[in-house]
């Protein structure tokens, strides 16, 4: 077989690999049941490049002396070393974690806040069937933490801009045109 097709095998396996990292490290968008069905096709296609690749590493006539073909292996473990990687630091090369923290409403939605070191955040809201992430900025003034507007707005007034912040727990200010009674306090599950 060809170098040119053995190279050729291995780029299902480094796109499916690409998508499914660019996928789940992502803090904006939204999932739910149809998630399920894209597992499964996930899962799918990464059998069958796994598969392609395989038989880049090992051609038809050489699969009895198993001496794999240099070029298709390394492109193959490169991938799945950057899947790897990936998945374990992802969350990392976007900030440490300087306060996570959980909204108790006392529905069967969730929501969550993560602020990071570097001024990013995210959001996180659960409903029974799908869940929500929005990501943005967000700055400190004193014991005031104030959120991207812009992010905020997605939220469907789930969420305030600006929230105080306390040892165990961050709540809502209210603001000029807001009712801060349907807001939630956020208890802090870690603080770096």
């Amino acid at each position: 077989m060809k170098h040119s097709i053995r190279f050729l095998l291995t780029v299902p396996f480094i796109l499916v690999t690409f998508f499914y990292l660019h996928i789940s490290l992502d803090d904006d968008g939204c999932s739910g049941l149809m998630d399920l069905f894209f597992g499964a096709l996930f899962i799918t296609l990464f059998a069958v490049s796994i598969w392609l690749a395989f038989r880049a590493i090992y051609p038809k006539r050489e699969l009895n002396k198993r001496i794999p073909e240099p070029i298709s292996l390394t492109i193959t473990l490169l991938t799945l070393a950057i899947l790897i990687v990936g998945k374990i630091f992802g969350q990392d090369f976007k900030g440490s974690t300087w306060i996570y923290a959980e909204a108790n409403t006392g529905k069967l939605e969730t929501q969550a806040l993560t602020l990071r070191e570097n001024g990013t955040f995210k959001v996180e809201l659960g409903h029974v069937d799908f869940s929500c992430y929005f990501s943005g900025h967000y700055q400190t003034h004193g014991d005031t933490v104030v959120l991207d507007k812009d992010v905020i707005a997605q939220t469907n007034s789930l969420l305030t801009v600006t929230y105080l912040l306390r040892d165990t727990l961050i709540i809502p200010i209210k603001g000029s045109d807001k009712d801060s009674s349907k807001f939630s306090e956020f208890v802090i599950q870690s603080k770096e």
